[in-house]
C-alpha cells in the first residue's frame, strides 16, 4: 500500500497519457483539438470502456493458466531427454543474440502481408484492426522471450524505469492507431449510431443523426455530430441542449 501511495502521481500522469491518446487520436480524425473540451475526469473516464474489455481478456489468460498449472505434469511425470534440452537451449541462446534480425524479418513480413491487403485485397486500415492488434501482441511476445532467455528477466527488475517507459510510449501508440482507425470507420459510415440514434433540441433547431450526420462522440460539457456531406464536425454545448432523446 506504501509503495501504491508513493508511485501515485506518476501512475495517474501515465493514465492520463494514454486516456488522452485515446481521444486524441480519435477526434484528430474529424479536425477536432479535443484538449480544449475535454476535463481530466473526461480523460480519465474514456479509458472505461477499453479496461473492461482489457480485464476481461486478462481474465481469460489467468483462467487459462490456472487450468495449465493444474495438468501440468509432476516432475517425477516429466521424463525429457539432456538432449533434447541442451538443443532447445541452444535455439533460445541463438534466438536471443539475433533478435533484432528475428525482428526485421518479422516487420518486413507484416509490411508486405499489409501491402497485399490493402493493395491487392483493397482492405482499407480500420478493416485491419485486430491483424494489427495480434502482430503487436506477437511483437510483444518476441522481445519479452529474448529478455527473458538465459536469466536475462532480471532486467525487468533492474531497470523496471526504462521498461516501464517503453510500455507507456508503446501502448500510447497503439491506441492511438486503434482510435485513429475507429474515426476512419465512423467517417466512412460504419458506426452503429446513425438515423434516428440522437435527437434534441437547440438554439431552437431540432438536431436528429442520420446517415450523414453521425454521433461521434461526447465528454461532460459537450455533444460531437459529424456531417459527412461537408465533412465537418458540429459541436454542441450540453447545457444548451433541450428535449434529449436517445434511441
Amino acid at each position: 500500500m506504501k509503495k501504491i501511495i508513493e508511485y501515485w502521481p506518476l501512475l495517474t500522469a501515465c493514465i492520463l497519457y494514454i486516456g488522452f491518446c485515446n481521444l486524441h487520436y480519435y477526434y484528430k480524425v474529424f479536425n477536432l483539438e479535443i484538449f480544449s473540451f475535454v476535463t481530466t475526469a473526461d480523460i480519465l473516464l474514456s479509458l472505461f470502456p477499453q479496461l473492461v474489455i482489457i480485464s476481461t481478456t486478462f481474465y481469460g489468460l489467468i483462467l487459462q493458466q490456472l487450468y495449465s498449472e493444474i495438468k501440468k505434469p509432476t516432475e517425477n511425470q516429466q521424463t525429457i531427454p539432456e538432449a533434447i534440452i541442451e538443443k532447445k537451449q541452444k535455439r533460445l541462446l541463438w534466438f536471443k543474440k539475433n533478435i533484432e534480425i528475428v525482428v526485421l524479418i518479422y516487420f518486413v513480413v507484416i509490411i508486405l502481408i499489409m501491402l497485399l491487403l490493402k493493395n491487392v485485397f483493397h482492405y482499407k486500415s480500420y478493416e485491419l484492426t485486430y491483424f494489427n492488434i495480434y502482430t503487436d501482441i506477437i511483437f510483444l511476445f518476441l522481445i519479452y522471450i529474448a529478455v527473458s532467455i538465459a536469466d536475462r528477466n532480471k532486467l525487468f527488475f533492474e531497470k523496471p524505469l526504462l521498461i516501464g517507459l517503453f510500455l507507456l510510449i508503446f501502448i500510447g501508440q497503439k491506441i492511438g492507431s486503434y482510435k485513429t482507425n475507429e474515426g476512419l470507420a465512423v467517417k466512412d459510415g460504419i458506426t452503429d449510431y446513425k438515423r434516428g440514434h440522437i435527437s434534441f433540441d437547440y438554439n431552437g433547431k431540432n438536431i436528429t443523426s442520420s446517415d450523414s450526420l453521425l454521433l461521434v462522440g461526447q465528454t461532460a460539457s459537450y455533444l460531437f455530430l459529424y456531417d459527412r456531406k461537408d465533412s465537418s464536425t458540429k459541436i454542441f454545448k450540453n447545457e444548451k441542449v433541450e428535449n434529449l432523446i436517445i434511441k
